[in-house]
């Protein structure tokens, strides 16, 4: 059986590092907590919330969402993430990718430092950098 219909658009954005508003984003992420500032022109003059970001832009904050990689079956969201056996965050998002063969996944990690080998499920899964795949966004252009 191979995946099809929305079970696939579902991989297929994933492997992209597409986010889905609030499956992998919690209620006050921002762009900087989801690793995507290269979405937001701040030198803009005008946009909704410039000057929130602007605020919270000098603020500590420890949350992050991370890709990540790991071998054997893709955990189930909502899988808690560990370091040193410590709780520190959640997968939002997984798929057992046919084109690399491992399991992508996006997680948030609350906790300082962020870690570049956590475990979940008991298993390790290595940080990742997003998009997984074709980052240089050369299919599109073809």
């Amino acid at each position: 059986v191979k995946p099809h219909g929305l079970q696939a658009l579902f991989g297929l954005r994933l492997e992209k590092g597409h986010v889905i508003v609030g499956q992998d984003t919690e209620l006050d992420s921002t762009p900087r907590r989801i690793n995507m500032d290269w979405a937001v022109k701040l030198d803009k003059p005008q946009f909704l919330g410039r000057d929130a970001l602007i605020r919270t832009a000098k603020l500590p904050d420890e949350r992050r969402l991370f890709g990540f990689t790991m071998d054997g079956p893709a955990p189930l969201e909502g899988s808690v993430i560990r370091v040193d056996g410590e709780v520190v965050g959640h997968v939002t998002s997984s798929w057992l990718s046919p084109k690399f063969g491992h399991a992508v996944l996006l997680g948030w990690q609350k906790r300082l430092p962020h870690a570049e080998t956590v475990m979940i499920d008991d298993r390790e899964a290595r940080m990742s950098p997003v998009p997984f795949y074709d980052p240089e966004g050369a299919r599109a252009r073809m």
